[in-house]
């Protein structure tokens, strides 16, 4: 891997600060308060992540907050760390900008380092059916034991000491909340923390209702930080409020995805029959923790678990104020400098907004298997 030479300084000025605005004044006092619970959850879930990330990452934090007043270098580590969630630049092929750190393993720290996919593939083919599917699942680590010997641990075990306090939050939040199914949501979710029983709380994310002001995806979703198998999913929050006007103006695109579907321009046997049209929603993030490095998540299509989409289907997510704020502090500069005055004004926060989302409808429509 080619070093950049980039400095810490260079590095975080690839970035520019924009302020994410959204309106709260449509919620009651108690949703109000229900925020401030899923802020601290969302802290909690940061912390969950770093231990998954890498072994030392939670040291390496430490140590760079408490450094952090010492200088501009050690203040512009501090953000570019908090900012990568990690000390790896994912803009430059995860090249380490913290000395003394190596390569990112490709293991992450839910794999033992050391292991090879060799070794996990004949351990596995010595498990026992159920056994084998959380191995290749996506919530139980994989230690050594002091034998040497290979063996799964459950999350709910694994980080035991920060979920059982995230699932407390879940559970005070989900008495706060106006909305039923929301706080259903929330309830079943703090369940799943600690029983490592994710598919009811799945089905009762997609089950929230389209009045509820309030909306959070919370929990391990995503499996691309385990680069060696994308297997292992890693924990995120999002903490949100609803666009009920945007929403609505999505209503008759989703009303069309079951005719999109007969009509790919793929082998009939390949289509969804069955296909249930995810839900759109619109929203404005207030708060997020845990996998979220930039480049902030535009918008998000849940659940990743095949089982739940069987059952229950999926639903998209939009992130307007986090779209808007690409398109005014990324896609507009970037546009004054490449093309023509007259081009320029086909860089519109609604062309924008209509990419990611045929982005994330091809995420339901499609074969999935």
């Amino acid at each position: 891997m080619a070093d950049s030479g980039l400095s810490v300084h260079e590095r975080l000025a690839s970035y520019q600060p924009t302020e994410l605005r959204a309106d709260l004044s449509h919620l009651t006092e108690n949703d109000k308060r229900a925020l401030v619970k899923l802020a601290d959850a969302s802290d909690l879930v940061t912390q969950i992540y770093y231990q998954q990330i890498w072994q030392p990452a939670t040291r390496l934090r430490e140590e760079l907050k408490r450094d952090a007043h010492l200088g501009p270098k050690q203040r512009d580590t501090h953000t570019l760390f908090e900012l990568f969630k990690g000390p790896w630049d994912r803009s430059h092929e995860n090249e380490p900008f913290v000395q003394n750190v190596g390569e990112k393993p490709k293991t992450a720290n839910v794999y033992p380092e050391d292991m090879t996919v060799d070794e996990f593939t004949q351990w596995v083919d010595t498990l026992a059916p159920n056994e084998r599917a959380r191995a290749r699942g996506f919530y139980d680590i994989v230690e050594r034991t002091p034998s040497g010997q290979l063996a799964l641990v459950p999350y709910s075990q694994a980080y035991k000491a920060l979920l059982e306090p995230t699932a407390r939050l879940l559970h005070e939040a989900a008495h706060l909340v106006t909305d039923p199914s929301f706080s259903e949501f929330l309830r079943l979710r703090s369940q799943a923390l600690t029983s490592n029983s994710y598919l009811e709380s799945e089905l009762a994310w997609l089950r929230i209702n389209h009045t509820s002001a309030l909306e959070t995806a919370i929990g391990p979703y995503e499996t691309y930080e385990d680069e060696l198998f994308s297997n292992k999913a890693f924990f995120e929050s999002m903490v949100h409020v609803r666009d009920f006007a945007a929403t609505r103006e999505l209503d008759k695109f989703t009303s069309s995805l079951e005719l999109i579907e007969q009509h790919l321009p793929i082998p009939a046997e390949y289509r969804n029959p069955t296909l249930v049209p995810p839900p759109i929603v619109v929203v404005n993030q207030v708060y997020n923790g845990g996998d979220t490095a930039v480049p902030m998540t535009a918008a998000y299509n849940l659940p990743n678990d095949e089982e739940a989409i069987d059952k229950g289907g999926s639903k998209l997510t939009l992130i307007k104020n986090v779209q808007e704020g690409k398109v005014r502090s990324v896609l507009e500069p970037i546009a004054q400098i490449v093309l023509s005055q007259q081009d320029q004004t086909s860089v519109t926060f609604d062309a924008f907004f209509t990419h990611v989302l045929l982005h994330e409808v091809a995420h339901s429509n499609g074969p999935h298997r």
